[in-house]
């Protein structure tokens, strides 16, 4: 075999050790800039996954409530449940979609700003009653509104208000529903399990 040699060595470029070290540490970085950029779009991925279950979580929420509230929930055009059956697009969440999309679905309540505290001012003021309400189900049929406001009234709870849910007209219920509210000031004792039946379930009322 032929042997092969360098006729002048001046031109051989040289490489130092510290030259090494530096080229292994480009490397490396080059190594961490790509697992970096993976690790970016899987966490992207998991963000807009968990944005696409929180608002099928509300929707179920919402027909929930029209349901109890015997309201036909309206449902989903083609367009909306082509959007709403898949997660957003890489790079996009829900919050910046278009006016009018799923970002827009639930509208933000003007806030309460003031609240006066003046009390010797020639206006007059009706203050907001401060009450809580509560959805309790899982009761016999035959109990009306009038059972359950002797019951609690008798238990000490205040200001008490009771309306029966009703069905759809397709429906059967095998139980009793009811919405309830009463003062605030009575919170301790409307929530209290020992006044209530066994068997009985109370559940927070959410407002639309």
């Amino acid at each position: 075999m032929p042997i092969f040699v360098a006729a002048k060595l001046d031109r051989v470029p040289t490489v130092s050790p510290g030259d090494v070290d530096i080229y292994a540490l480009a490397a490396s970085v080059s190594s961490l800039t790509s697992q970096l950029e993976s690790v970016t779009k899987k966490l992207d991925v998991a963000v807009t996954r968990t944005e696409y279950e929180f608002v099928i979580k509300r929707l179920d929420t919402l027909e929930v409530n029209a349901a109890t509230n015997n309201i036909n929930f309206p449902p989903l055009s083609n367009s909306t449940a082509s959007v709403v059956s898949q997660p957003p697009a890489q790079g996009s969440t829900w919050a910046s979609a278009a006016d009018g999309g799923p970002g827009n679905m639930n509208k933000r309540k003007p806030v309460i700003r003031v609240c006066g505290a003046n009390l010797s001012t020639k206006i007059k003021a009706v203050p907001r009653r401060k009450i809580i309400s509560a959805f309790v189900g899982r009761l016999d049929n035959s109990t009306s509104e009038d059972d359950l406001v002797e019951m609690l009234s008798e238990a000490g709870v205040n200001g008490v208000k009771c309306s029966k849910l009703k069905p759809k007209p397709d429906t059967t219920w095998t139980t009793a529903a009811f919405y309830v509210s009463c003062d605030e000031d009575s919170r301790d004792v409307f929530f209290d399990e020992a006044i209530w039946q066994e068997g009985a379930e109370l559940r927070d009322w959410y407002f639309k």
